[in-house]
């Protein structure tokens, strides 16, 4: 398996989205019963860090998807569309070893590609 550590902030269009990953964001989203969150205004995403590795995974690959749909879209997909492609996409690259992981919280250090590592 390839471990893809996510950074602190991505580029989607040319705008930089932050990955927030913290108690906060946890407790903000269980109280939602939320996986994860993408805001279209302030552009960030969001994700439980309690998620097990693959649901963790899946569940960047939809937020990425949220802000995708945002930028080059203008939020013309409905969630069941977004669902449905980043559950296939998510499928294909756990077929082909590819799993995007969480950093830990005060890494500075960021890994791009780790095999068969889900630590720094």
């Amino acid at each position: 398996m390839y471990a893809i550590v996510l950074p602190e902030t991505i580029k989607v269009g040319g705008f930089d989205y932050p990955i927030l990953i913290n108690d906060e964001v946890d407790r903000a989203l269980e109280d939602n019963r939320w996986r994860g969150e993408h805001s279209d205004l302030w552009r960030y995403i969001k994700i439980l860090s309690r998620l097990d590795p693959q649901s963790f995974s899946a569940t960047f690959i939809h937020e990425v998807l949220h802000a995708i749909n945002s930028v080059y879209l203008d939020l013309d997909l409905k969630e069941y569309q977004i669902a449905a492609i980043s559950n296939g996409f998510h499928q294909v690259l756990e077929q082909l070893g590819v799993r995007f992981i969480k950093r830990k919280v005060n890494s500075r250090t960021i890994t791009v590609l780790s095999k068969k590592s889900y630590v720094n």
